[in-house]
């Protein structure tokens, strides 16, 4: 039972759904969560993931800054790239699932990358020429 615990003595992916819980009792219209999963393991951040769909899915709006695409992927109705504060990429995230080339480009990556669980170890990689 958590109920007795403070914030500070639950795991990261319990305070980042406890924040998300807390910016809901003000019954927002727009929820705006920057990197929501940055730091969590990864079974917590699918759980906060599946947190933020549902809520889209309940109809509240929800604005999501992430660095990592195909996640924000998963959730978005719509994906928008910023560079230096300008939109330089806006489309229905069913495009960009369609054709990923272009946001591809833009964010200069091959291709849209795979999830974490099916990257190689990237510090195998790091002193790779």
């Amino acid at each position: 039972m958590r109920l007795r615990h403070r914030g500070c003595e639950l795991s990261g992916g319990e305070q980042q759904m406890l924040a998300i819980a807390r910016a809901l009792l003000g019954q927002p219209r727009v929820l705006l969560l920057d990197e929501p999963c940055e730091g969590l393991a990864p079974d917590l951040a699918v759980r906060v993931r599946e947190l933020i769909s549902g809520l889209a899915a309940d109809g509240l709006t929800v604005l999501l800054i992430e660095q990592q695409i195909h996640h924000a992927i998963e959730i978005a109705d719509r994906v928008a790239v910023l560079e230096y504060g300008r939109v330089v990429y806006d489309r229905p995230t069913i495009e960009a699932r369609a054709d990923p080339a272009p946001l591809a480009a833009m964010l200069s990556v091959a291709a849209v990358p795979p999830p974490p669980a099916a990257r190689p170890n990237p510090r195998l990689w790091a002193d790779t020429p």
